[in-house]
Order: C-alpha cells, then structure tokens, then sequence
C-alpha cells in the first residue's frame, strides 16, 4: 500500500465523519465498513444496484479500481499471517488479525483499524 494513502485512509477513519457498519462495504445508507471509507476516500460513488450499495459492481470488497488508487495487494485488505496484529473489539479485549474486513465485521472501531493501518502500511 502506498504511504500516502494510508496515511489518508488512517485520517479518513479516525475523523468521526463515517459510521461504522459491517457485511458490505456500504452495508446501510447511513454506515461503511472500513473499506468503504476507502472508496469514499478514493473519490467513488456508490450506486444502488439490486438493493445493495456498488462500486464497480462489487458490493463487499475493493473495486480493482479503488486497489489500485491505495496500492492495495489483496481486496480485503489482507496481510501475511505472518504481520497480523493484535486489536481491541466490541466484544474480546484482544484479537489477532490479518484481514481488514474480518477486523472490521468483527467489532473493531475504525480508529483500531486505522492504527493497524498506519503500523502494517507496506504489508497491506
């Protein structure tokens, strides 16, 4: 993943401007999960196509577009198991991840997300 980006991305999730939400990417009118932020950072549109917000028509990972804007490696936001990271969830004091999604759908708030972000940039 590029620095920059991440660096933007981490910013964008700890602003408080994007309600948590998970399952999609834009799973309600209202909420993102920390993926859709991206895209929303990424300067994209979501449309309505079949009752679920799209991109691209990919409503649950990354567009290939928005992989390409960060330098994402994988659509989820995958790293090696090798640099997963411990982080704080709604429901367990700490949990081991290594896939961005996972964190997020889990109960992990964004500004966990984003400090996994900022610390695994080159892995991501």
């Amino acid at each position: 993943m590029k620095r920059s980006k991440a660096l933007e991305l981490a910013r964008a999730l700890e602003s408080g401007k994007y309600k948590q939400g998970s399952g999609a990417l834009h799973p309600t009118a209202r909420t993102y999960c920390c993926l859709g932020v991206a895209c929303r950072v990424a300067g994209k549109k979501f449309t309505v196509q079949s009752g679920e917000y799209r991109i691209d028509g990919e409503s649950a990972v990354l567009p290939q577009s928005v992989m390409d804007y960060f330098g994402f490696q994988s659509a989820t936001g995958r790293v090696k198991p090798s640099k997963e990271m411990a982080l704080k969830t709604k429901y367990y004091k700490e949990v081991r991840f290594n896939v961005l999604t996972d964190a997020n759908d889990a109960g992990v708030a964004f500004k966990e997300i984003a400090r996994f972000i900022r610390k695994r940039w080159k892995d991501l």
